[in-house]
């Protein structure tokens, strides 16, 4: 499941940054709507069905859903839990907000595109 948002869909307040709250609320939301019959639970199968299957990680363009379920399962049981989505979203939030003030801003952002596209 994706963490690095559009812009326009993680900005709720419009204030050009994202803030951690943000960033988690936006996270929360696709996992609900990957999650189709709400058990906490997000199954490759889930994630092929959902209807924001292009916003994706660049660097994630070529992996399957079972694989993108692998980079973030924890316990490595073949399916992501609430508490294992939300535990990547803040890691994630944390790589990328590289000054440390609790936003992401528009060029924070962009360097993390970056370094996914390219893997640097």
């Amino acid at each position: 499941v994706y963490q690095i948002y559009p812009r326009s869909f993680s900005d709720a307040n419009g204030d050009g940054r994202i803030s951690r709250e943000e960033h988690a609320a936006t996270a929360s939301k696709l996992f609900g709507e990957c999650d189709a019959n709400h058990d906490g639970i997000v199954t490759a199968a889930e994630v092929d069905a959902a209807s924001f299957v292009h916003i994706q990680r660049p660097s994630d363009e070529d992996k399957t859903s079972t694989e993108k379920i692998r980079d973030l399962d924890r316990n490595n049981d073949g399916k992501l839990t609430t508490a294992e989505h939300t535990t990547s979203a803040e890691e994630e939030f944390a790589q990328i907000d590289v000054d440390n003030d609790g936003f992401l801003s528009r060029e924070e952002c962009a360097a993390a595109m970056q370094l996914m596209k390219w893997g640097s």
